[in-house]
Order: C-alpha cells, then sequence, then structure tokens
C-alpha cells in the first residue's frame, strides 16, 4: 500500500519542483505550493510527513524506507520525463 502512494507523492513534488525550476519566480513557488498541497489532498505518503508517525511509533523503520525509497522513484521518474522533454533549456 505504500508503494503506489509514496511513488505518487514523489512524483507530485517532482513535478512541482520542475515547474518552480521551469517558471521560476512567484508562479513557480506557487506551484510548488500546489504540488505540496495535493499531496495533503490527496494523503499521499511523504517521507518527510511519515517521519512524525515513525517518531511517535506509529510505524516501523521499515515502512519508513518504503515510502522514501518510493518517493526517491516518483521523483526519478519525473525528472527523466523532464529530461526527456527538454525541460532545462
Amino acid at each position: 500500500m505504500y508503494n503506489k502512494r509514496s511513488i505518487a507523492a514523489g512524483a507530485m513534488i517532482g513535478l512541482a519542483g520542475l515547474l518552480y525550476l521551469y517558471i521560476g519566480g512567484a508562479l513557480g513557488a506557487f506551484a510548488f505550493g500546489l504540488g505540496l498541497l495535493s499531496v495533503c489532498a490527496l494523503k499521499l505518503d511523504l517521507f518527510t510527513g511519515k517521519m512524525r508517525a515513525f517518531w511517535n511509533r506509529e510505524i516501523s523503520i521499515k515502512e519508513l524506507c518504503i515510502v522514501f525509497l518510493g518517493n526517491i522513484v516518483g521523483i526519478l521518474l519525473i525528472a527523466g520525463c523532464g529530461t526527456f522533454l527538454n525541460f532545462a533549456d
């Protein structure tokens, strides 16, 4: 269950970061804020949010690592798409 939600959260943050870098300025910051809002609204698993659950002993270190790796996979998917579509130019 953590895999899909953590990959989706990583993808949302990756897309928000890509838009921030591409657009820049206040509009880019707004786009990044929308990315964070979408993670919260869709109840996705972001590593930074799961740290609280880990410190409160609500989840195990294994579950925390799964969320972390899922976030990395989601971010790398979006970074790969951004590279493929030449967003860096």
